[in-house]
């Protein structure tokens, strides 16, 4: 039997397979952070390899499961510690969460999530409208 464990760190995987596929079709590099290693976040995302966004990076945390979505969206957890980090570190935070229904992805700012809830919110939504599609992408360069 399958354990909730398991399934768990699958729905992860599932996570951070499909940002990486999706991110590296449209030519952005993607370089995945060993788990063992992970602190908020589980990838940098370099932005262009040539142009005016050469060099530009941005972290990525990324989830998938169902304890991330709600009736109105998605949400992920927060506690101080990964404020801190996100808050203080030398990367701005993007947040990824691939629903595990529909496969979508969804995104949001970790600074602009974090600005816009109570300091001791324990949960971060992210917007129902912030897909990650060729459509959305350039928002989220943005």
């Amino acid at each position: 039997m399958d354990s909730p464990r398991n399934q768990s760190r699958r729905e992860e995987r599932r996570a951070v397979n499909a940002s990486q596929a999706f991110l590296e079709d449209h030519d952005l590099i993607f370089q995945e952070i060993d788990l063992r290693n992970d602190i908020g976040k589980d990838a940098i995302l370099d932005l262009a390899r040539s142009g005016t966004d050469a060099g530009l990076s941005v972290a990525l945390q990324i989830k998938g499961g169902k304890k991330y979505k709600r009736k109105t969206g998605h949400a992920i957890p927060v506690d101080s510690r990964l404020r801190s980090i996100w808050l203080n570190g030398s990367f701005p935070v993007f947040v990824i969460v691939r629903d595990v229904d529909d496969g979508n992805l969804y995104w949001g700012s970790a600074i602009q999530m974090l600005e816009s809830t109570p300091a001791d919110a324990t949960t971060l939504p992210l917007s129902p409208d912030t897909r990650l599609t060729p459509y959305g992408l350039p928002q989220f360069l943005e």
